[in-house]
């Protein structure tokens, strides 16, 4: 049903269909973790995010939620 994954392990959610693929993937119901610097792609195709810095985890939520945090956007995120 699904492509090689493991083949395509370092490349940019967003070369996968846009991620699409990704997107296929998770409404099966396949629970994904996903690291990705592009912001936009992540919060497209996520149900839930978290945050590291330093060594722990400094935010845990929803997308929206991350919009409606502005000290983790500036902090963290430069946005």
């Amino acid at each position: 049903m699904f492509p090689n994954l493991a083949a395509r392990v370092d490349t940019p959610a967003g070369a996968l269909s846009g991620g699409e693929l990704i997107a296929r993937i998770a409404k099966a119901g396949v629970a994904i973790l996903l690291v990705e610097q592009n912001l936009s792609i992540a919060m497209n195709i996520s149900n839930r995010g978290y945050i590291m810095g330093h060594g722990r985890v400094v935010f845990e939520g929803t997308p929206e939620q991350l919009k409606n945090n502005a000290a983790i956007r500036e902090e963290w995120l430069e946005v």
